[in-house]
């Protein structure tokens, strides 16, 4: 519980904008069975290639959602941006923005 206060602060303390987005987020972080279920046969049905990225410091269960979607449908592993957790984009914009640019230039 300590890291979860922790966290918090950190949050509190970053203000503004992405204060939001995070308090937003909270309820789904605190109480994951809200969150819709997709099926294998629906990732199987996608015509269109995936990237699946992941920070570094992402939560475990984004790993284990891209194995599972992995088995589901063939893709590239997933990239790690390195110093980053969810919200990578904003954490580490140079290593996203090249996974991303990669991934698009490739399909």
């Amino acid at each position: 519980m300590v890291r979860l206060a922790e966290w918090f602060r950190d949050v509190v303390a970053i203000g503004g904008e992405r204060e939001r987005i995070i308090l937003d987020n909270l309820r789904t972080a605190l109480k994951p069975e809200g969150r819709p279920v997709t099926k294998c046969e629906e990732i199987a049905r996608l015509d269109f290639p995936v990237l699946l990225l992941n920070g570094e410091r992402s939560p475990p269960r984004y790993p284990a959602m891209f194995a599972a979607m992995r088995k589901c449908k063939e893709s590239a592993a997933p990239i790690v941006i390195p110093k980053a957790a969810h919200g990578m984009h904003r954490e580490n914009p140079p290593a996203f923005e090249t996974a991303v640019m990669d991934f698009l230039a490739r399909n």
